[in-house]
């Protein structure tokens, strides 16, 4: 029931967003998307282009059949969808294009018990982190420092919501690497003294 309520103020949002970019906030127009059947809202980047490459068409890489071809990037979305039980699953993808295939072509970004879980906070950190993967992804921009940091962290954290790796997941829970350090450093105070 509360997909129904709240899917609206996330459309709302998503859609105010794909009309500012279409006023030029961002390298190209967004667009959003709602699947009723599948209980999914998706907001998706055009294409842009990014270059020119050599597209060969023989296995010998000879010369004379090499086309000068436009490089076109695309592909970058927020995907939110309702699961069978209620949880809401939050997708980010990447920018791909045909000579350049990010190492992280998407990312879980979290599973939500519930749509109710879908605050305005919540939604905010998904578009913020939803335009760092972009410019982490995009031939055409630089991505900083901390942009490296947050979607390296995202997909770690991404990797806990795979099923049926219940060990390696433990193993790589964040609170038990912290844990972990925690102890570490306690234990060279100590030592220390």
């Amino acid at each position: 029931m509360n997909w129904s309520v709240q899917k609206y103020r996330v459309l709302r949002t998503f859609e105010k967003l794909a009309h500012d970019s279409r006023q030029g906030s961002f390298i190209d127009s967004l667009y959003v998307t709602e699947n009723k059947e599948l209980r999914q809202i998706q907001l998706h980047s055009g294409k842009h282009p990014i270059g020119l490459y050599l597209e060969t068409n023989d296995q010998y890489n000879l010369q004379h059949n090499q086309n000068i071809c436009l490089d076109v990037e695309s592909g970058a979305a927020i995907v939110l969808s309702q699961g069978a039980s209620g949880e809401v699953i939050v997708l980010l993808y990447s920018f791909v294009s045909e000579q350049r295939q990010p190492h992280i072509e998407s990312l879980v970004w979290s599973v939500l018990s519930s749509p109710d879980d879908l605050t305005n906070n919540v939604i905010k950190k998904i578009i913020t982190d939803f335009f760092i993967l972009s410019r982490y992804t995009s031939a055409l921009y630089t991505e900083t420092f901390l942009d490296r940091l947050r979607i390296n962290y995202l997909n770690y954290k991404g990797k806990f919501y795979i099923p049926n790796n219940k060990v390696r997941n433990a193993l790589l829970n964040h609170w038990v690497v912290l844990l972990i350090g925690l102890i570490g450093s306690i234990c060279s105070i100590v030592g220390f003294f």
